[in-house]
């Protein structure tokens, strides 16, 4: 028998959303559990033209390709005819689709008919969250004609949790604007001496840091062809592309991270390039696509590993600098304790007392501390 979440457990979870944006997807089963939904989206968009982002969950992704292609521009639940109006007597409340208009008007629509019957969408419940200028941020959680409409104590179940979705969805905007990609990922990267790409599955270059840049300039063991990051080496072309398809899957379960040596011209020692996973969704609830970082090690450069750097700065354990460099090769938790033979629990304590000696908060932020760190010199002073 499935065991109900507690209260607090639903609590902690949504709180743990606001500082891992990745969890909104499980906020939104956790909601559809409690109310009988069959389908949920979190969506920010626009009144005026419907453009935006969402994140679905129980659903096929290419459902909000769709919906942003055509159905945005005309789906009557998000936008208005006077935004002014609108904006000046917006509420944060739990609406029914009743609410908004009446049902006959809404069977009658294109949005309805088109969109939402070939999905068995009948019913809808929205969760407003919060309206920044003309950015309208919802959770929506929908259901078929098996379960019916959505009544008072479903509504009244989803109003008791709506302050706490509120505050953690603005906890989850200001931490992203905070630590976002541009702010933080980059910065990270720019500031490491290493080469460092973040590149597509399909190898294509979105950002390289300077280290990167030179190494690409010089031609001798990475190239940009048509913008996608190549191995100058014939040997080596293949090798890479498939290390980096295999850490950029769309399919979560199948990535993983991975290293080779690819050879310089002019020089016995070959570099070491790794690829691991990034979750975008880490970064941001509305990030999509699968990306890949590739880190470039130099053997001549002779640094020590960035987890004995940290541990000496940090006073760090053993165990918990071998489950930070894990993290930083790009491994998820559990992946990391099944690599080092502990239980996930036993991870998840080890994580938590590195993120207090580092005064970290969250993954990110700590693969973001090491990526500064990494290169320094170890045995230098403790930071006061």
């Amino acid at each position: 028998m499935r065991r109900t979440a507690s209260p607090e457990e639903t609590l902690d979870l949504i709180y743990g959303a606001a500082v891992q944006p990745s969890l909104w997807v499980d906020v939104m089963q956790r909601l559809m559990s409690m109310i009988g939904g069959e389908g949920g989206v979190m969506m920010r968009t626009d009144i005026v033209d419907g453009k935006g982002a969402a994140k679905i969950a129980n659903g096929d992704t290419s459902t909000v390709d769709l919906y942003f292609a055509h159905y945005s521009s005309i789906n009557p639940f998000q936008l208005v005819p006077d935004p002014s109006s609108y904006i000046a007597g917006w509420q944060p409340r739990v609406l029914l689709d009743e609410d908004w208009m009446p049902r006959e008007s809404f069977e009658r629509s294109e949005y309805y008919n088109d969109f939402l019957r070939p999905l068995s969408v009948e019913w809808g419940l929205a969760i407003r969250l919060g309206l920044r200028g003309l950015d309208l941020a919802t959770i929506s959680i929908g259901r078929g004609f098996r379960y019916g409409r959505f009544e008072a104590p479903e509504v009244a179940a989803m109003e008791r949790l709506h302050p706490h979705l509120i505050r953690a969805y603005a906890l989850s905007e200001r931490f992203q604007s905070l630590h976002g990609f541009k702010t933080g990922l980059a910065e990270a990267l720019d500031d490491h001496p290493s080469a460092m790409f973040l590149v597509h599955e399909d190898a294509r270059i979105l950002h390289a840091n300077g280290a990167a840049e030179r190494l690409l300039t010089s031609g001798d063991a990475l190239v940009s062809l048509a913008g996608r990051l190549c191995a100058a080496d014939t040997a080596s072309v293949q090798p890479l592309a498939n290390l980096i398809a295999r850490a950029g899957s769309n399919d979560w379960e199948q990535r993983s991270a991975g290293s080779l040596s690819v050879q310089v011209k002019g020089r016995r020692l070959s570099l070491k390039v790794t690829a691991a996973p990034l979750r975008l969704e880490d970064v941001s609830v509305f990030a999509r696509g699968p990306a890949v970082l590739v880190r470039v090690a130099d053997p001549l450069g002779g640094s020590a590993p960035v987890g004995v750097k940290l541990a000496e700065l940090f006073t760090l354990t053993a165990a918990e600098a071998r489950l930070a460099e894990a993290l930083y090769d790009g491994l998820t938790l559990r992946d990391a304790s099944i690599r080092h033979g502990i239980s996930i629990n036993t991870a998840r304590a080890q994580l938590s007392s590195v993120f207090a000696k580092t005064q970290t908060h969250r993954q990110a932020d700590l693969v973001r501390l090491m990526a500064a760190h990494d290169g320094m010199k170890s045995g230098g002073p403790s930071p006061r």
